[in-house]
């Protein structure tokens, strides 16, 4: 059987899909976290480890850009922010990394 990847990103809204996903595919739903956490609120750390131990696991896999540290990061390499096709940051820290 395939695996099942849950992206979780700290919200209300990620972890309710989370737990519903868990529900649904147990041990083959893998949670997943992109990491843009060092300029959003701190308590996401926090809501992050309650919400893995609401959703009865021992980690929650984080992934990374290998090119970029975080949003300031893609700014001062980029000049870049957003445009027509969205943010550069969600690009270059979620999306490639996946």
């Amino acid at each position: 059987m395939s695996r099942v990847l849950s992206w979780f990103s700290c919200g209300a809204a990620s972890a309710y899909a989370t737990k519903l996903a868990i529900a649904k595919y147990g041990d083959r739903c893998e949670v997943v976290q992109c990491d843009t956490l060092k300029f959003e609120h701190p308590d996401n750390v926090r809501f992050m480890d309650d919400c893995r131990k609401w959703f009865g696991r021992s980690s929650i896999q984080v992934l990374k850009s290998d090119e970029y540290k975080d949003t300031w990061d893609v700014w001062e390499k980029t000049r870049w922010l957003a445009g027509i096709n969205g943010a550069r940051c969600t690009t270059e820290l979620k999306v490639k990394p996946r």
